[in-house]
């Protein structure tokens, strides 16, 4: 029976990896990693891990405080006055570590934590974390309200009420097959500009792209985003979509060229195999500057892959797409 009385409810879903100490400092032990799971198939990725050792793990983001992100993304979930947030930490970290930290967050009727522990060791992979919180979001979904929404989030992604006000508001107004997307950003302190995802050019006044507001929705070239937001009508199609389980998923992993622990936060990116897969989540942007709109950029705050010469990604200013 869904609860329709009350004010709506954002239900969030994060997962939070810590990394064991040992795992950190020892080529040895992260080759023992991978021998241990063997079902993350990346010998490119394994070359790395035995030639750079810790290095592999990224020392940039491991040198900001796991905690540090994930207590930056919880004030900033905490700022959303419009509903009631619900927030799930799926986590590897100890329960008492764990309220130790939460207590200097304003748990409230209006906001509120909840520890979800995980033991790392009865999954088939770490990165299965990603996907834990399925049953959880089933559940919500099933007994959710009209006016819910469902967020999942990694960790170390800034997501602030602009966002949420922008996929509301767009969501009303775009065709129903289609969905507001959002746009993945990082902070190049090299070249001193805020860069995209995007590698591939893209035509602003693509035939397919929808007006409104005077902006311009167009579907990225690129459109993954660590970020899954869905109003209850959109999540009820997602439980029973093809994306919502790592098993169907798993024949569509290598054409959207995502791992397992990026495919859990693809949700309603794309149709379904009736559409060839192709992307259904357009991201806003400015008709006369041709920048995307705020509510439309979720920021990586890492910002890992701008200052690492060796990716592709986060190269390029924003006006670069053009």
């Amino acid at each position: 029976m869904r609860s329709g009385v009350g004010s709506a409810v954002l239900k969030v879903y994060i997962p939070f990896y810590l990394a064991p100490v040992s795992f950190l400092g020892s080529k040895k032990s992260v080759f023992l990693h991978f021998l241990k799971h063997p079902n993350f198939k990346s010998a490119y990725g394994l070359v790395n891990a035995i030639l750079e050792g810790s290095k592999y793990l990224d020392s940039r983001r491991n040198s900001l405080d796991p905690w540090a992100l994930l207590g930056r993304s919880l004030w900033s979930l905490a700022g959303i006055q419009s509903h009631r947030v619900v927030v799930h930490i799926y986590t590897n970290a100890n329960q008492q570590l764990f309220n130790e930290f939460i207590l200097n967050y304003p748990n409230s009727n209006k906001f509120e934590v909840i520890y979800q522990g995980v033991n790392l060791q009865e999954l088939s992979h770490p990165y299965m974390l990603t996907w834990t919180p399925r049953n959880q979001m089933r559940l919500d979904i099933e007994n959710g309200a009209e006016q819910d929404l469902y967020l999942y989030l990694e960790h170390d992604i800034d997501f602030r009420s602009e966002n949420l006000n922008y996929f509301i508001r767009y969501r009303k107004m775009l065709r129903n097959e289609i969905t507001p997307g959002f746009m993945l950003v990082e902070w190049n302190s090299k070249e001193r500009f805020w860069s995209n995802f995007q590698i591939e050019k893209h035509d602003f006044h693509a035939s397919h792209a929808i007006t409104l507001d005077d902006l311009r929705f167009i579907p990225l070239k690129q459109p993954y985003c660590p970020v899954l937001l869905l109003e209850h009508a959109l999540a009820e199609e997602f439980v029973k979509s093809e994306f919502f389980t790592l098993e169907d998923f798993r024949d569509m992993q290598s054409q959207f060229g995502l791992l397992l622990r990026e495919s859990a936060a693809i949700g309603m990116t794309y149709f379904g195999k009736e559409k060839n897969y192709e992307v259904r989540s357009y991201v806003a942007f400015h008709e006369e500057s041709k920048f995307p709109t705020v509510g439309a950029v979720v920021r990586h705050m890492p910002n890992i892959y701008a200052d690492y010469d060796s990716v592709p990604q986060c190269k390029k200013p924003l006006p670069g797409m053009w």
